[in-house]
């Protein structure tokens, strides 16, 4: 009973924080799961056909010309169905997942691409093999069963009654006492798959047989929560209590759980009941972020807990979810580098000192220091730490990597030597390969930092006795690392050399160039291959894949230094032994890839067709993609404005000028729905990158739907995606796992795909449409009189008839806000598709500066979304916010009456409730100009800055010291604004007059400036960027809102002695004197570029 009474009243520790942390959390953005709405009724089907109703309407195609031979292809445009408004839904709990299915199966088949498709297995049916392959096999169990029995296979699963591993027993504690964190998504694959964890509740008998069979922490702190905590919550409750019985269970769980040789494992490890209590405190809080800060105060008052918080608690929280956020990251790694590094761990006070090289800790380097976790578990935090890094921090890659290279020249027992050093070889080169994976966020501007971080491990590889050598996969991610990274100055004189004509051997066009060596010919991830062979590695399929794309094909003969990723799924089959086979198609997909124009692409096409090789998914979708930004050229006249050279980019430039150049092949490049048609006739449908390019470049809707018709997501998937319901809800809980379950690249490339077709200048013609179709956040979407699908929309545009006006819109917010991810694209594609106009041309009731003002406070409010859900805005995103908050700015200066008329409507909004993150909406454009600085500045700090909120908690002020021994540091920004987003945000400042705003960022900009140059850099256009940035600061900060200058001079100054300038203006005094001061800022622009920038803002 005593142990009863301790335990009841350790649940009330997070008293002993007060001034600290709340229980609460108060400090964490706390994400609202997505409201579950009713499902939609469905359409009656047809008793003779099976088909709903439906009229004919042709989707506006092109007749194709003939393509290299392929069979059975559309001529002519067929009818769709579109689904009835009154219909009736037919045996919703028997038949409605099969049959709705089969309709949209039917729907798909009337695409002229589904029509071509040919499986490659002849003994399959065409029809059947579209889309159904890939359906939810409850759909069938619905149609049999009435309804799907989801715990029928968790019985079977419980028989089994296997040992869990520690972590999954305590994921699976977790969720038996119903705690939900955040979206927890297990990072790692084996325990996210694991059909032993599992989503519904365990029965206790059940769980003590899956007890770990070896006695650990993790499964006294799952026991402690799954049968002993419920009591204690359930005893605190206010007017609740515990009665006898319930008090006599308790008495014998807790015996159980804390039994004598439970307590006597906690003591050898210097843990007591109180550190349990302590760590079920943190795990149950309700975000990561929360979490993280709960161990830091746990670290603060290390009175109450001996040994402070075991290790496996952080890494549960990194491994927990596949994407954290920013600010709970960047907690956790601090927090983990000190761990790797052998430092004591970090509390709240720490983080009190920011240098300009980022946050500086004061913990000294112990003499002799060595990781305070063991091998197993430090490769662990490693690794898990570069994932999230990856996702949302690519910066960190480098200080990961360097606290890695820390513990690997910590000293170990020469008792085990050889044993470490082949532990610590292998596990540096698997990091030397994860440091090669792409990051989610600007994957080419991180090639650097990922050069660093490999060069900290070779460096601290190179320093052990014996040196650790680096292996056949080392070799490769640092290859991997070099094709990703932007030509060097001689490889770009050796490009500008190439012969126009194929293949490209050097050609001298001028005298010197005679003169000129071999510098730049072999690039840097040739030499890397070379280098890689001498230390003994025989080339396999891989490196002649990496040297064709680094710009020698496997006969020696040049190709085009390609700058790209080496796809896994494209090199995943290839073996690792010297083959002496050309003719894998991750070969060919190179070959094509490393091309300039589209000719020379065919020709690598041709010649691999000729080879009577197997037609593949992956050489298909490279000579695609060639053909799509061939398109884009087209449109552009090939007029490529930037320094980009061939291989830079995706871009395909023009066929040389003189025939004799010209590559000679013996049919012409087929058009895009040509090709497509050939691919489908040997029984290969669009999918991943291939897909999600096509969407994006769709000329039309109907175009867009007929790529989506004949890929190969499910039927159900293509429901999900297309169907626009009657009622305004999110899609109920079977959508909503369907759409969760689409690749976050296919499902971003819809939703900008849908954003550039909502425009509603087709419909103007049509009475019935208001506000509400326009501008659906604000007003609140108008019912519709009946459900239907895109695919209608695409037949009926331009028609007047007795459709509903098309809601593309509503149904893009309505897919976003359904789907449960945290990867953001989608989100900053809406707002892209939010701010714009929805009507183009004038309109007596929506004038342009109206639809200005609205769409400003729309994307206000989607942001507001997001920070509800903890999805980061981003640099992107902001970049969005900036340019709709210029032309609210422009709408409010020019068009005062139609802004007047826009704030009445947002004041009605916010009145009505459609509008909740619009805290001061007002109806005077001053307040808007002032309200969208607030919000401005507010996301630009979030973005640069760390949470100050972190520090005010514990009643913190900064205090640099002189620090001891070597440092643990992390970069100095979450994100490092490119020299595009710093313009955006420059022109916002200016165009609200806002000069202290401009001299308060210019200040930051100097400070900053190492950084800024570095990531500049990474862009071919970043210096000149970065360039008109500046001109632009100090056109606005010497002329607010940048006008009234035309017709004087842009400058007024004197000099006292005809050298230094002097301004009457402090501001711009100041602005000079930073600017001059920064060799990266500087110069001080002059008077002739401040002309150009103007005449270029109003051009």
């Amino acid at each position: 009973m005593n142990l009863f009474m301790d335990v009841i009243s350790l649940e009330s520790c997070s008293r002993l924080l007060e001034g600290i942390l709340s229980e609460s959390g108060e400090l964490a953005l706390q994400p609202s799961p997505a409201k579950g709405i009713p499902p939609v009724a469905l359409r009656a089907l047809d008793s003779s056909s099976g088909l709903p109703n439906s009229r004919p309407v042709n989707i506006p195609n092109k007749s194709h010309a003939n393509c290299r031979p392929f069979s059975r292809c559309a001529t002519s445009s067929t009818a769709s169905p579109e689904i009835d408004s009154q219909a009736r839904q037919p045996h919703e709990h028997t038949t409605k997942g099969v049959l709705l299915c089969d309709w949209w199966r039917r729907l798909r088949q009337h695409s002229q691409l589904s029509q071509c498709y040919l499986p490659s297995n002849p003994s399959e049916q065409p029809a059947a093999a579209l889309g159904d392959d890939r359906c939810p096999k409850r759909c069938l169990r619905k149609a049999v069963n009435g309804i799907e029995d989801t715990r029928q296979p968790q019985k079977l699963e419980y028989a089994s009654s296997s040992p869990l591993t520690p972590t999954e027993y305590l994921l699976n504690a977790l969720r038996n006492v119903g705690h939900k964190q955040d979206n927890v998504e297990f990072q790692d694959s084996g325990v996210r798959r694991s059909k032993k964890v599992l989503e519904e509740p365990i029965p206790p008998s059940i769980m003590r047989k899956q007890r770990p069979s070896r006695r650990c922490l993790q499964t006294i702190l799952a026991e402690y929560i799954q049968f002993v905590e419920p009591f204690i919550v359930g005893a605190n409750e206010p007017g609740v209590g515990i009665n006898n019985d319930a008090e006599s269970v308790l008495d014998n769980e807790l015996g159980k759980v804390f039994c004598d040789e439970h307590l006597e494992y906690l003591e050898a490890r210097r843990y007591s009941v109180a550190d349990v209590v302590a760590w079920a405190w943190v795990l149950k809080s309700n975000t990561t972020y929360e979490a993280v800060l709960r161990i830091l105060a746990l670290e603060e008052g290390s009175g109450t807990v001996a040994q402070g918080v075991p290790p496996f608690i952080p890494l549960f929280l990194l491994r927990k979810q596949r994407r954290l956020e920013a600010k709970a990251f960047r907690l956790l790694l601090t927090y983990s580098l000190h761990l790797i590094s052998g430092r004591s761990p970090p509390t709240l006070r720490h983080f009190a000192s920011e240098g300009p090289d980022g946050i500086v800790y004061h913990a000294p380097l112990p003499e002799n220091a060595k990781t305070s976790i063991d091998p197993n578990m430090c490769v662990s935090f490693t690794e898990s730490l570069l994932h999230h890094g990856r996702q949302v921090w690519p910066q960190a890659q480098f200080d990961i990597a360097r606290a890695f290279a820390v513990y690997l020249t910590c000293p170990e027992n020469e008792h085990n030597a050889a044993k470490n050093d082949r532990f610590k070889a292998e596990n540096a080169n698997k990091f030397l390969k994860l440091l090669s994976l792409p990051s989610n966020a600007s994957p080419f501007a991180s090639a650097s930092i990922q050069q660093q971080a490999q060069f900290e491990l070779l460096k601290a590889m190179a320093w052990q006795r014996p040196v650790l050598p680096v292996t056949r996969q080392g070799y490769r991610g640092i290859i991997a690392v070099q094709l990703s990274h932007k030509k060097t100055l001689d490889e770009r004189q050796s490009a500008e050399l190439k012969a126009p004509s194929w293949p490209p051997w050097k050609e001298e066009k001028l005298g010197i160039d005679a003169e000129r060596g071999t510098e730049g010919m072999k690039s840097r991830a040739m030499q890397v291959i070379n280098q890689m062979k001498h230390a003994g590695y025989s080339h396999s399929s891989w490196e002649n894949v990496a040297a064709v794309l680094a710009g020698w094909d496997t006969d020696n003969s040049p190709t085009i230094q390609t700058r790209g990723m080496v796809h896994r799924t494209e090199t995943a089959c290839l073996p690792d032994h010297a083959s002496g086979e050309p003719d894998y198609p991750a070969i060919w997909i190179a070959r094509i890839r490393a091309t300039r124009t589209v000719r020379e692409a065919w020709a690598c096409f041709l010649s691999y067709q000729d080879l009577n090789l197997p037609p593949r998914r992956g050489v298909y979708t490279a000579m695609a993609e060639k053909l799509i930004y061939r398109g884009k050229a087209i449109k552009s006249d090939f007029v490529h404005v930037s320094l980009a050279l061939p291989g830079d980019g995706p871009e395909v430039f023009s066929e040389p000028s003189s025939s004799r150049d010209v590559i000679y092949v013996d049919a012409e490049p087929p058009t895009l729905d040509e090709f497509l048609k050939q691919m489908l006739s040997q029984g290969i449908r669009p999918s991943g990158r291939l897909l999600a390019l096509l969407l994006r470049s769709a000329p039309t809707l109907g175009r867009g739907l007929d790529y989506l018709s004949c890929s190969d997501l499910s039927n159900c998937q293509i429901k999900a995606l297309c169907t626009v319901r009657s009622e305004q809800a999110e899609n109920d809980a079977s959508d909503r796992k369907i759409l969760n379950g689409i690749p976050d690249s296919i499902f971003s490339a819809f939703i900008e795909f849908l954003c550039k077709f909502s425009g509603l200048d087709t419909y103007l013609a049509r009475s019935d449409i208001d506000m509400a179709d326009t501008f659906p956040v604000i007003m609140g979407a108008r019912k519709m009189t009946q459900t239907t699908t895109l695919f209608a929309y695409a037949q009926g545009a331009g028609i007047e008839d007795k459709l509903d006006c098309p809601k593309i819109l509503s149904h893009t917010i309505q897919l976003v806000r359904s789907r449960e991810s945290r990867y953001p694209q989608p989100w900053i594609y809406l707002l892209s598709g939010l701010n714009k106009y929805r009507i183009s041309v004038r309109h007596r009731m929506m004038s342009r500066g109206l639809q200005l003002v609205l769409a400003w406070h729309e994307v206000v409010e989607v942001v507001g979304w997001m920070n509800k859900r903890g999805i980061e805005l981003g640099l992107h995103g902001f970049q969005v916010l900036c340019r709709s908050f210029i032309k609210a700015v422009s709408a409010a200066v020019n068009h005062p009456d139609d802004t007047e008329r826009a704030l009445e409507f947002v004041d009605a909004a916010v009145r009505h409730g459609h509008l909740v993150h619009c805290h001061h909406a007002s109806r005077k454009s001053e307040d808007l100009v002032q309200n969208g600085l607030r919000v401005l500045k507010g996301h630009f700090d979030q973005l640069v800055l760390l949470d100050p909120r972190i520090l005010q908690s514990a009643g913190i002020t900064p205090d640099h010291k002189n620090t001891l021994g070597p440092q643990v540091t992390v970069p100095s920004m979450p994100s490092v604004p490119t020299p595009a987003v710093l313009h955006a945000f420059v022109r916002a400042l200016g165009a609200a007059e806002d000069s202290d705003g401009l001299l308060s960022l210019l200040r930051w900009m100097g400070q900053s400036a190492p950084t800024l140059k570095e990531c500049a850099e990474e862009f071919l256009g970043g210096t000149k960027m970065m360039r008109r940035t500046v001109v632009a600061m100090r056109v606005f900060i010497e002329r607010p809102g940048g006008r009234n200058m035309l017709g004087r001079s842009s400058v007024e100054h004197f000099t006292d002695d005809g050298r230094e300038p002097v301004f009457p203006d402090p501001n711009l005094q100041e602005a000079y004197e930073i600017i001059e001061a920064t060799p990266f800022l500087g110069p001080w622009p002059s008077d002739q570029e401040a002309w150009e920038y103007i005449h270029w803002e109003e051009g």
